[in-house]
């Protein structure tokens, strides 16, 4: 990006003499503002803008200096300009101004009359493409999701060419946020391009993890690792995911290894890699990474993450301790489950009064603080009838089996494909690897 702008600038040190001059024309100008705002100076933009259309006033011209007031903060003037050009009725000609109108509206959050300037368009052309893609933004915005869906739907009908494509970005960064990570994955493959880095393609690896298409991921994983661009830390983080999901444990500590390099040795990675080193059977290494990144955390998550680290390699009093000062600083269900099962791995002989003393007190009052967290759970059972108690618990997690065969069928079939394609990388790993399969510990999901 720096690189970029570096380049911009060349180019305003380049047209801002002829600006000034008498050879001056309105397409430099136009171009003189477009270098402005890749650099980000939106105020000089919106005047070469308006020098420009003195000199030659054309509809791209308007439109152009109407989104630069918007994005230079200037909505109310937007507004006031596109106001005189969105003339009742809507016609063809202008319609584009109607839906700039709308914009400006947004950008000023008068989200009701932006609705009336859309659905009053729309009324006159209902198969716009640019108009229901900007309804359905409009009631993302405002999270009438339903009519959003609706919206978006229409607009994917109706658009063609250029518009397809904004469509199906736009469309898709919607269904990634409600989770509907299949239809994201649908909408965005004929855009994602697979050989450099870059956002969507960041988002569409999220989108592919949450639907288990791990043979598909770890492919783009493999192609962006062989070039020499350096992918964001989201990126390597699904990648590392996806192939641990896969038990690829090389791969993972590389990725990890770059996460850890690319972070400044972010805590939560370093714990992440310890707990790889440990299941390639390099306990010393895990234990002296942990030991040497100890005194750099902060808060509790990471404290968390290191003491369930320290506990895997056996070191339960120093477990313990992080735990204890992870709870003195956090009080989610999450961190207080992390500090009892620590606890309980733990040796008699290491654990302090005050962390005894702790442990009696979030076991004893779990449920009243956190009521609505299953991750602790308590009976009292009638000796006459014992599997009342707990027979609802038994049926979810049974239905909760029951719904992850499939996902274990889809994630073993991905590793036996993509077996079958690393093969040789396979068996030069096989000798050095002295574990077997363990459990995928990457159970998070990303949004935009």
């Amino acid at each position: 990006m720096r690189g970029l702008q570096g380049r911009f600038r060349e180019l305003i040190q380049l047209l801002e003499p002829i600006a000034e001059s008498a050879e001056a024309t309105a397409s430099g100008y136009r171009n003189l503002a477009l270098a402005y705002v890749h650099v980000n100076e939106l105020t000089k933009a919106t005047r070469a803008l308006e020098r420009a259309m003195k000199m030659e006033s054309d509809s791209t011209t308007e439109l152009m200096y109407a989104q630069v007031l918007k994005m230079a903060g200037e909505g109310d003037r937007a507004l006031e300009f596109c106001s005189q050009k969105a003339v009742e009725p809507v016609t063809a000609e202008n319609l584009k101004w109607h839906v700039a109108k709308a914009e400006a509206l947004v950008a000023t959050r008068k989200y009701s009359k932006a609705l009336q300037v859309l659905t009053s368009a729309q009324r006159q052309f209902p198969g716009n493409a640019e108009v229901l893609l900007n309804l359905a933004e409009l009631y993302e915005l405002t999270a009438d999701h339903d009519n959003a869906a609706l919206a978006y739907e229409e607009a994917l009908k109706n658009a063609t060419g250029v518009d397809e494509l904004r469509v199906r970005y736009e469309y898709g960064g919607f269904c990634l946020n409600r989770q509907e990570y299949s239809r994201a994955v649908n909408l965005w493959r004929p855009l994602v391009d697979r050989q450099k880095p870059n956002s969507l393609l960041d988002y569409y690896m999220v989108a592919l993890y949450n639907t288990r298409k791990l043979a598909e991921a770890a492919a783009i994983a493999s192609g962006i690792k062989d070039t020499d661009l350096r992918p964001s830390l989201l990126f390597a983080e699904i990648a590392a995911s996806v192939y641990e999901r896969l038990d690829y444990l090389r791969e993972v500590q590389e990725w990890l290894e770059y996460l850890c390099n690319s972070s400044g040795n972010k805590p939560k990675y370093v714990a992440k890699l310890s707990g790889v080193y440990l299941r390639l059977g390099q306990r010393d290494e895990a234990l002296e990474l942990l030991d040497a990144s100890r005194a750099t955390l902060k808060n509790a998550a990471d404290l968390m993450n290191f003491a369930q680290a320290y506990s895997s390699l056996g070191k339960h009093q120093q477990a313990v301790g992080l735990a204890h000062k992870a709870v003195t600083l956090e009080t989610s269900s999450e961190i207080h489950m992390g500090y009892i099962a620590v606890f309980m791995a733990a040796d008699h002989q290491v654990r302090s009064p005050e962390e005894i003393s702790t442990f009696k007190d979030l076991m004893g009052k779990f449920k009243e603080r956190f009521p609505r967290s299953s991750s602790l759970q308590s009976f009292q059972v009638d000796p006459d009838n014992p599997l009342a108690a707990i027979r609802e618990t038994l049926i979810k997690h049974s239905e909760r089996v029951k719904a992850a065969v499939p996902a274990f069928q889809g994630a073993a079939a991905a590793s036996s494909h993509l077996r079958s394609i690393h093969r040789p990388r396979l068996i030069r790993n096989v000798d050095s690897c002295c574990c077997g399969p363990g459990s995928c510990t990457a159970h998070g999901c990303w949004h935009r």
